[in-house]
């Protein structure tokens, strides 16, 4: 009889047990869903004969890609995809009309990213991208592959793949600047492990009280210093510059340098 009494103890305590856990497993997937505005059921099985696989990519011409960050702010990631190819306008190419761009990473939490379509007043440079900034100081992602979904029509038009493997070098350092005339100099104390088919951005942002300003040029991996000339600053401007360099995995920024022209 006791032993009657204790198995059917133990049934009741398992279907307690598995009750409770199906109610946080719900609770869990349902704040899963509200936190990333996408309704998963939705937006990852798709049968329709729009989907496509990532053998399309090329078709769509995008390039996906996850990096690494590190400053002095600490280390982060990145997350985005561009176009490529020869367009005449800059409301052109496949992400332009796409309606969403979605990231899952290997534990599959969702990274929403944000439309930035532009033209560099200063350079002339061209961003038809979508993209994603992690927070300073966060972390940098786990190895593995990283899904780009991009949703059209609230369907899956394509996917790609994005094998991932963090990985660091240095911020440029000392990083110094002088007016010449019109022209900016700015100089700085490269990291360890830049190569010459790496690249330096100096990028330059208006600070308090200043119209808005974005300049950025673009300079090879053996730079130890830039002019940028004729720079369309105010007198008595603020302005902030910094120097970032770009590898194979991400890229490494120095310190913000504020400065009044």
């Amino acid at each position: 009889m006791k032993a009657m009494y204790f198995l059917l103890g133990a049934v009741i305590f398992v279907t307690l047990l598995f009750f409770f856990y199906k109610m946080s497993f719900n609770e869990d997937i349902s704040k899963f869903k509200s936190a990333n505005d996408y309704d998963l059921n939705n937006s990852r099985v798709d049968n329709s004969s729009a989907y496509r696989q990532s053998d399309s990519v090329q078709k769509y011409k995008v390039f996906s890609e996850v990096w690494s960050q590190n400053s002095p702010y600490g280390q982060s990631y990145e997350f985005k995809v561009n176009c490529f190819g020869d367009y005449t306008k800059l409301e052109t190419c496949f992400l332009w009309d796409v309606d969403f761009v979605h990231v899952i990473s290997p534990n599959f939490t969702i990274y929403n990213l944000e439309k930035d379509f532009n033209i560099n007043n200063y350079s002339g440079e061209v961003t038809r991208r979508w993209v994603l900034y992690g927070d300073y100081n966060s972390s940098l992602l786990a190895k593995g592959n990283y899904t780009f979904e991009f949703i059209v029509n609230g369907s899956i038009l394509v996917k790609d793949a994005v094998s991932y493997e963090p990985s660091m070098i240095g911020y440029p350092t000392n990083v110094r600047w002088e007016r010449r005339a019109n022209n900016l100099y700015v100089s700085w104390t490269p990291p360890e492990g830049v190569w010459e088919d790496n690249f330096y951005k100096v990028i330059i942002w208006e600070e308090y009280g200043t119209p808005d300003t974005f300049i950025s040029d673009r300079f090879n991996g053996t730079a130890v210093d830039a002019v940028l000339p004729n720079v369309s600053f105010i007198e008595g401007g603020n302005y902030s510059v910094n120097v970032a360099v770009y590898f194979k995995n991400g890229y490494a920024f120095s310190e913000y340098i504020k400065f009044q022209w």
